[in-house]
């Protein structure tokens, strides 16, 4: 049966700077928002949260991780959190929202209407929604089915806005063929991604991050909190196949921020010097189909980062985001 969404008084987060919202979907399922504070300036926390009329910035972070550990740069940065009305997102399968385990729960309408339900019962304002990784086919999905008319903005970062596990030619066109060779040790029922990243460390940190200045400690909570999502939802999540980039980026009207890591790699497919996830082909094509209707379009090929440049280099990135915030 389908109700209406549904969301929890806000709790004070116990460790971090961020209220927490459970919010039941319309199919029953638990979903968590975080609204990040304003700097302490010795203020209860209350007195700390933004005014509902306050501009938005609703981010989702990409599978399997969460977006609160994500983003942590962008949502304790002393000057974004100054201005800006930063909630984090867990996607149901994400983080510590709900885990379905079949593809029919991650249809276009349910993340849709999660995202939906969350600006309305949230009271967002004028909202850009900031997709990272597989979280850019989720944005196109939700633009798919309720159209623009909820934001004022869109940010692709490291996005991926189309993915077809079964079909080699849309996957080659989208993913690194670092990453596409990982894809079946990744998608194999029987192998629990604890115990993968567990044995392949390494290579699993080496696949995300290219900087060598990324915190220890957000390596391997972002890490951990993934390894919690089972077989049977990576699964779900990345089945059936989203390939509706076309269709839908080429009538986007947003002003749209991408960035996207720089590839320096040249032909070297076994170089680690750029995004190893998502290609650059990918994100400039993504470029190439909003660029004629797009009121306004920014391409930042950041230097130096891989498929994390939220947390490879976020001074960069967060004067990226003001600059481009601010000019809505």
């Amino acid at each position: 049966m389908v109700r209406a969404a549904s969301v929890s008084a806000p709790a004070l987060a116990q460790t971090d700077n961020c209220y927490i919202y459970q919010m039941t979907t319309r199919d029953g399922y638990t979903v968590f928002l975080r609204e990040w504070l304003k700097p302490d300036y010795g203020d209860t926390p209350q007195d700390r949260l933004f005014s509902v009329t306050t501009q938005s910035i609703l981010m989702l972070g990409g599978f399997p991780f969460p977006s609160m550990r994500v983003f942590s740069y962008q949502v304790n940065d002393e000057n974004l959190s100054k201005k800006y009305r930063m909630i984090t997102m867990e996607i149901r399968g994400f983080g510590d929202s709900s885990k379905p385990t079949t593809s029919a729960d991650f249809s276009a309408q349910h993340l849709a209407d999660d995202i939906q339900d969350a600006i309305n019962l949230l009271q967002m304002h004028k909202v850009t929604l900031l997709a990272h990784s597989t979280a850019g086919t989720i944005a196109t999905r939700y633009l798919q089915t309720y159209g623009q008319t909820a934001l004022s903005g869109l940010i692709l970062s490291s996005a991926l806005t189309k993915m077809d596990f079964s079909n080699s030619a849309v996957g080659a066109s989208s993913l690194d063929p670092f990453f596409a060779a990982l894809l079946p040790s990744l998608l194999n029922m029987n192998n629990d991604l604890c115990d993968y990243c567990t044995s392949n460390h390494t290579l699993s940190s080496g696949l995300i991050f290219v900087s060598p200045n990324v915190d220890s400690m957000y390596k391997t909570q972002l890490l951990a909190m993934g390894m919690a999502t089972s077989p049977a939802t990576r699964q779900a999540f990345l089945f059936p196949p989203i390939a509706a980039t076309n269709a839908i980026l080429g009538t986007i009207t947003l002003p749209t921020l991408i960035i996207h890591g720089r590839d320096t790699c040249g032909t070297n497919t076994t170089c680690l010097t750029k995004d190893n996830v998502v290609t650059i082909e990918h994100a400039v094509e993504n470029y190439t189909l909003l660029r004629n209707h797009a009121r306004s379009l920014v391409f930042e090929n950041m230097p130096g980062v891989g498929h994390m440049p939220q947390a490879e280099n976020p001074t960069l990135y967060n004067s990226y985001l003001d600059t481009y915030l601010s000019g809505l």
